[in-house]
């Protein structure tokens, strides 16, 4: 669904941090390893080199592959073994309203429910299923992704791990969370607060008339610990009607590759990212035009693991070039490009308590009907989090604009103040 943060203006605009919060950070996938959270990630949605072998395998570790469960597992609140969990989270946010006199304040209580089935499924086998209710009212699938998977050796000893993935959402698959779907740093997000009528973003990477509204599937393979690779294509789902929300129609072509190196202590990895198609304003009329979308992006994250001590620093960049845009609701009649550049840097002490910085820079083709002029946007964004337990965290976060749709004049009236409350069980 990404609701979550589908609702914030400079968010929208930018299509790259829209997605659920802490999505992976899930305690069935504990309790079925009986390894600590904090084994495969650093802080959510940030994974650890274990953290994205688990996923490579398709959620299938289990904990009799392991000696002694690591000690910090005892930080979890229960004990089963279902491969069920649940989220729930409350929120407070304050903005100071656009275009109004007064302060703009909202709680939601629950920003967000969901329910999970996450874990093995068989011996090459697994899953991570969400089912979320909104602070609208909302019910439905939100994230899912099964998978099959298994590895192999080659001639000279290397390891092969693939397997192939069914989901509904590009980039859900990705082990590292750079990609658009999982590029929310930092990690809490303002549903609670909106602002006024939000620009388009992207139409394919990181859009809501693809996440969640599209089947995909998505072969992969990881050749020995280094090389990543995945191809596969997304198919919509969704009849589309209204102007301004176009997504693909047929099969768009999804591709990503990356490099990564584990040197123990730390880790980095550069990818690309690749995604084409036809895009129309409804799926079910087969006569209208249709506009030629392609999105590319580079990404790349450095990671330190020293003992309580964490950092990870994280970068994208993503192009999206949309031809013949007139044809789903743009003024211009021919190219019209957008860019998003994302930043961000996070420390934790001991997965109990820390921080993020991060930074997005918006620009592209003016469009009067896209954007009421420039795309252009610019925000940062501070965060810090307490967590008591590993499936406990308080959040406070804010959010600073120095420009909106190409303007800086009233930029800094969407500045948010945001509280989240964030339970796991």
């Amino acid at each position: 669904m990404n609701k979550v943060l589908s609702k914030s203006l400079p968010i929208l605009v930018t299509g790259a941090l829209l997605t659920p919060l802490a999505a992976q950070a899930v305690p069935s996938f504990a309790r079925q390893t009986g390894m600590s959270c904090a084994m495969c990630h650093t802080v959510f949605p940030q994974l650890t080199p274990y953290g994205r072998m688990f996923k490579l395998q398709g959620y299938t570790t289990a904990a009799g592959m392991f000696a002694e469960p690591n000690e910090q597992s005892k930080n979890l609140s229960e004990v089963t073994s279902a491969p069920l969990a649940a989220m729930i989270q409350v929120s407070y946010g304050t903005q100071k309203n656009p275009g109004g006199n007064t302060p703009k304040d909202n709680a939601a209580f629950p920003d967000q429910f969901s329910l999970f089935y996450a874990g093995r499924i068989s011996d090459h086998m697994g899953a991570f299923v969400q089912a979320t209710l909104d602070s609208t009212g909302s019910f439905g699938m939100d994230n899912a992704d099964i998978r099959a998977a298994n590895s192999t050796t080659t001639a000279d000893g290397k390891q092969v791990i693939y397997g192939v993935s069914l989901n509904n959402a590009p980039s859900v698959t990705d082990i590292v969370n750079t990609t658009p779907v999982w590029a929310a740093v930092p990690s809490a997000s303002p549903d609670a607060v909106s602002g006024g009528n939000p620009a388009p973003g992207p139409v394919l990477l990181g859009s809501d008339n693809v996440n969640q509204q599209t089947m995909g599937i998505v072969g992969y393979a990881m050749y020995d610990n280094t090389w990543y690779g995945a191809v596969g294509a997304y198919h919509n789902t969704t009849a589309l009607s209204a102007p301004g929300t176009a997504g693909p129609k047929g099969w768009a072509p999804y591709l990503r590759a990356v490099y990564q190196k584990d040197n123990g202590t730390n880790n980095y990895d550069i990818g690309a990212i690749m995604m084409t198609g036809d895009a129309t304003t409804d799926t079910s009329n087969t006569s209208l035009p249709t506009s030629a979308v392609s999105d590319l992006g580079v990404d790349g994250q450095y990671q330190v693991l020293n003992g309580v001590n964490t950092y990870t620093l994280r970068g994208s960049y993503l192009t999206e070039s949309i031809s013949n845009a007139a044809n789903i609701g743009y003024s211009t009649a021919g190219t019209v490009k957008l860019n998003t550049l994302n930043l961000s840097g996070t420390y934790f002490y001991d997965r109990k308590q820390g921080g993020s910085l991060a930074y997005t820079v918006v620009s592209g083709d003016k469009d009067a009907n896209a954007y009421g002029g420039k795309p252009d946007s610019n925000f940062w964004m501070a965060e810090y989090d307490y967590l008591p337990y590993l499936n406990t965290k308080f959040a406070v976060q804010y959010t600073g604009y120095t420009k909106v749709n190409g303007s800086t004049t009233g930029a800094s009236d969407n500045n948010t103040l945001f509280l989240n409350a964030w339970f796991m069980f």
